[in-house]
């Protein structure tokens, strides 16, 4: 589908699979913004049902091609701003530190905390105040556990620079900045989930109401903003599984 003129802009970058970045580009097209949709792969669905979106496939951890798809996002749109910056990329890396190659490490330092810097600097010229950068993290982000160390890692490291891009871009130019902790199993398939009878619905995270967090983090006044958040299924709390 094609922008629409004189509405406000949202990038989502990390989507395709049904989850969260999914549901944040439909909730901010629901809201009447404009989404551009960032993915290593084609979104051809996804821009078909989503009102006011079009998707650009670019590598997220790749300084050019980010450059190169702001631009086209800012051409596309013909917007002089953009008001809210959805990151939502990760890579799940889940093996033994002996299993674990360097390469797969640095994926996951590549399209996270510096994904995030990449982004943040592509989009920073164009974000004035009252615009928001959302950032997602996980359980990891607060713990390493067996399996995690080139994923929780870099989540940990996207939770640090989401603290210092909060204290940096808030107080000198009214950007909020905040991180979202994933505390659990987001439901990508309830269908095949109840069919199969494995955890109930309050056992895993609903990415709609996911993005009902983000969009209302969105919206924070700046007298009462929220630089962190942590969401977890009712039957997680309590578990080894959350934090």
């Amino acid at each position: 589908m094609a922008y629409s003129a004189g509405k406000k802009s949202c990038i989502v970058v990390g989507l395709g699979r049904g989850g969260i970045g999914d549901s944040l580009a439909k909730k901010f097209s629901e809201e009447g913004y404009n989404v551009a949709m960032v993915a290593r792969s084609s979104l051809g669905r996804l821009e078909k049902d989503i009102p006011n979106s079009k998707s650009y496939q670019c590598d997220a951890g790749d300084p050019a091609q980010v450059a190169s798809t702001v631009a086209a996002i800012q051409k596309d749109m013909g917007c002089e701003n953009i008001d809210a910056l959805m990151y939502n990329v990760g890579s799940g890396v889940f093996k033994p530190f002996e299993n674990t190659s360097y390469e797969e490490f640095e994926l996951s330092w590549r399209v996270g905390p510096a994904g995030i810097f990449l982004w943040t600097k592509a989009c920073l010229p164009l974000m004035k105040k009252g615009s928001s950068i959302g950032l997602t993290g996980a359980t990891a982000s607060w713990r390493g556990m067996p399996y995690t160390p080139a994923f929780a890692s870099s989540k940990m490291a996207t939770r640090g620079l989401a603290q210092a891009l909060a204290r940096d871009l808030g107080p000198s130019k009214g950007i909020h900045v905040f991180h979202v902790v994933i505390d659990g199993l987001v439901d990508l398939d309830p269908e095949a989930r109840r069919a199969k009878g494995e955890k109930s619905d309050d056992a895993v995270l609903d990415p709609d109401h996911i993005a009902e967090t983000y969009w209302q983090l969105h919206q924070q006044p700046p007298n009462c903003w929220t630089q962190e958040t942590h969401l977890a299924a009712q039957e997680a709390f309590g578990s080894i599984a959350s934090i």
